[in-house]
């Protein structure tokens, strides 16, 4: 019994469609499968699923199936009929696929190539067929002077154009010693796509015929060949330098009328100067200067004034060269006037030494200019991040959080009779307090009392009645609340800091403003007037100033 499942044995199942399509593609991939590189490991185990075994082919063989094509291998493949892949069945029929494909494509192979003998076999008796046709061809004997002419130069031309390193054009002349002249025709029409014409055969026939018999010496073709390609290169080379030689005498007369007209043109013809010729050269002179720097862009740009002197025509050609300057005739009689020497000419070294000492002063004004513009821009940088920080801090509004600190319970009964100030209201605790205490013990004289409005401090602020501020008057909130947080008392102690500092440039600044409206009294007058004062009022006036 065969290996394969007996579903196998159907034959309906053996034509079907999709079984057939799947059987080329295991052969196909059968034919290119090799040990060293596929392994057939996942094909080890006794059975695979359907899903298993297309996952296998598409790793293994990079072979995708379709449905209806799996199911039909499944089935071809199932030997105990439980809808199950067997692997060996598999392994078995896939090495067998490719071996018949193997045989199929050696005899393609072999038919190919039987066919490719029989197109060589029949080109080779068609071109025996053409060789023999064309050794019937009969070369005419006799030829016009044209013919030969025509010929000749064809030939000229031929050796002319050859390539000494292309010897393969010369193979078929050199390994014979004589050939017919249609053999000589069709060398040349293939080597050299040389087409001549019956009577220019006939002529070239003629020329390298010595012996008269009919036939082309081949020796003797490449001696004529290579002398004649000789002489025609000489005859080329000569022509050619004869045209050059023409065309180099037509360039000389050119530059020497050019040169010619030029100097016409370049003579110089000074005229008179004005101030602003002088101030123009001197700003052209100077602009070149400070931009003039020993560097190998310049070249040898300064070999030009090596002479001691130069010509007003020739210094002017000098500067246009070497710098790039024009000057017109009124400023060249300006430089003539700096820089001229008693025999009409200009001083080389003289201008030199003036060109390198202006563009110095030129370098040091551009170098304090840009200075001074960086300051400007420096300072206008400043002003405008200064201004932009202030308007951010001017926009910025801080949100204080600030502390819940608790109401200070009545520590005597006594107090609890004083009027309550509530948190609310918009007066000023601590000015109100001052001022109505200042005012009850000096009575009613306004002119010996003054009313003092200021910032409510931290205590006015915070307390809910006169008698707790009368008694936290000299004490500081955080040894009254000692259960805040730390943040709270250090935030405490700073605002009642800020305070006293306040305080105390109040009195200064009243003292000062006491003693400017009582000019005539000296310290005495003004320690007598204090002294002078009952107890009751300077200590209203410390609760004010408090």
């Amino acid at each position: 019994m065969s290996i394969l499942s007996k579903g196998s044995e159907n034959l309906h199942l053996l034509t079907l469609p999709e079984l057939l399509s799947a059987k080329k593609k295991l052969a196909l991939a059968s034919v290119d499968y090799d040990p060293q590189k596929v392994s057939l490991k996942g094909f080890d185990s006794y059975s695979l699923d359907p899903t298993e075994f297309r996952e296998q082919l598409r790793r293994n063989f990079l072979l995708l199936v379709t449905n209806a094509e799996l199911g039909a291998l499944v089935k071809y493949l199932d030997r105990d009929n439980n809808g199950r892949v067997n692997c060996a069945a598999f392994i078995y029929e896939f090495l067998r696929l490719g071996n018949i494909e193997r045989k199929k494509i050696l005899e393609r192979q072999k038919e190919s190539e039987i066919k490719i003998e029989k197109k060589k076999l029949k080109r080779l008796e068609e071109r025996e067929k053409v060789l023999a046709r064309l050794c019937r061809y009969n070369v005419p004997k006799s030829f016009t002077e044209e013919d030969k002419k025509s010929a000749i130069s064809k030939f000229a031309m031929l050796a002319l154009s050859h390539d000494s390193f292309n010897a393969i054009a010369l193979q078929g002349f050199a390994s014979s010693s004589s050939m017919t002249p249609v053999q000589f025709k069709e060398q040349l029409k293939r080597n050299f796509h040389l087409y001549l014409e019956p009577g220019e055969v006939a002529a070239l026939v003629h020329t390298f015929d010595s012996n008269g018999d009919g036939q082309i010496d081949c020796h003797e073709f490449l001696q004529h060949f290579f002398r004649i390609g000789y002489e025609e290169r000489e005859k080329f080379r000569a022509k050619h330098q004869r045209i050059n030689e023409r065309i180099q005498e037509a360039e000389k007369k050119r530059v020497a009328a050019r040169e010619e007209y030029y100097a016409k043109r370049v003579e110089l013809e000074l005229k008179p100067h004005t101030e602003k010729d002088i101030e123009s050269v001197k700003t052209k002179i100077t602009t070149v200067a400070a931009d003039y720097e020993r560097r190998e862009q310049w070249g040898d740009a300064l070999s030009a004034f090596n002479s001691a002197s130069l010509g007003p025509t020739d210094f002017r050609e000098v500067l246009r060269q070497v710098f790039y300057i024009h000057v017109n005739s009124a400023e060249m009689s300006a430089l003539l006037e700096m820089y001229g020497t008693s025999d009409g000419e200009i001083d080389c070294g003289l201008f030199l030494s003036s060109f390198f000492h202006a563009g110095k002063a030129e370098k040091e004004r551009r170098m304090m200019k840009k200075l001074q513009i960086d300051h400007r821009l420096s300072k206008q940088r400043k002003k405008f991040e200064d201004d932009l920080v202030s308007e951010c801090l001017s926009r910025k509004v801080t949100a204080v959080e600030w502390p819940q600190i608790p109401q200070l319970p009545s520590l005597s009964p006594s107090f609890t009779s004083m009027p309550s100030i509530n948190e609310d209201d918009d007066i000023l605790v601590g000015s109100t307090l001052s001022t109505n205490m200042s005012y009850e013990r000096q009575g009613s004289s306004a002119s010996t009392s003054r009313r003092m409005i200021r910032k409510p401090s931290v205590i006015d602020s915070i307390n809910p009645n006169r008698a707790e501020l009368e008694l936290m008057k000299d004490n500081s909130l955080t040894v009254v609340y000692p259960n805040t947080s730390d943040d709270t008392k250090n935030f405490i102690l700073e605002i009642e800091k800020q305070e006293k500092e306040v305080q105390e440039m109040n009195k200064r600044t009243r003292r000062k403003k006491s003693r400017k409206d009582t000019p005539g009294k000296g310290k005495s007058s003004r320690r007598k007037s204090r002294t002078s004062e009952n107890p009751e009022s300077r200590s209203s006036r410390s609760a004010g100033e408090n």
